[in-house]
């Protein structure tokens, strides 16, 4: 049986359990996986991972597979994507405790220029 993605099961709701806070942004960038380059924009960043959109259809067929992912002016990360569509994407960062430090102060001080 599968599920009814208006009425999830309740695995597909603990594998969607968010671990992080989620900050929407509309930030830019460019996810890399080989010779692919795919320039997107960041809808949602935590130190956990982000939410993207495409401008134009994405391959799906390297969903589940390692990425980096440049977002101008935060710097690379190493990546996994989680899920895909054809225009948006879900991902989780590879990130150390050092590089989720440094990651949350540059989201917090991109929240308080905002402010």
């Amino acid at each position: 049986m599968t599920g009814d993605p208006q009425f999830p099961t309740p695995e597909a709701q603990r594998s969607n359990r968010r671990h992080a806070e989620r900050y929407f942004s509309d930030l830019t960038g460019t996810a890399m996986q080989a010779a692919l380059e795919m320039p997107c924009r960041v809808l949602d960043l935590s130190v956990g991972g982000a939410r993207l959109a495409f401008e134009q259809d994405v391959d799906q067929s390297i969903d589940g597979r390692q990425i980096q992912l440049d977002i101008d002016g935060f710097g690379r990360f190493q990546a996994r994507l989680r899920w895909i569509d054809p225009r948006h994407a879900g991902l989780s960062f590879d990130l150390d405790a050092d590089a989720q430090t440094a990651l949350m102060d540059q989201i917090s001080a991109a929240l308080s220029e905002e402010f």
